[in-house]
């Protein structure tokens, strides 16, 4: 759960959920503690395989993020 997603952010994980099978669903507003406002739980939905490149050794994350190889494909 997070607070306010920017379009871009938004854009970016989509682009990268697309990636791995998944699709967003509509995020839910939730409350996890009395202080807490403008918190959404963001659902994603597995409706593809995860393609056999996945999961990727360790430290490829972080070298190259997903979506950052779009070019080389």
């Amino acid at each position: 759960w997070k607070g306010a997603v920017s379009d871009e952010e938004a854009a970016a994980g989509s682009a990268a959920a697309a990636e791995l099978g998944l699709a967003p669903r509509e995020p839910v507003q939730v409350h996890p503690f009395p202080a807490a406002r403008h918190r959404w739980l963001h659902v994603l939905e597995k409706v593809a395989e995860t393609p056999p490149r996945y999961p990727r050794r360790p430290g490829m994350a972080v070298k190259r993020p997903l979506g950052s190889d779009r070019a080389a494909r």
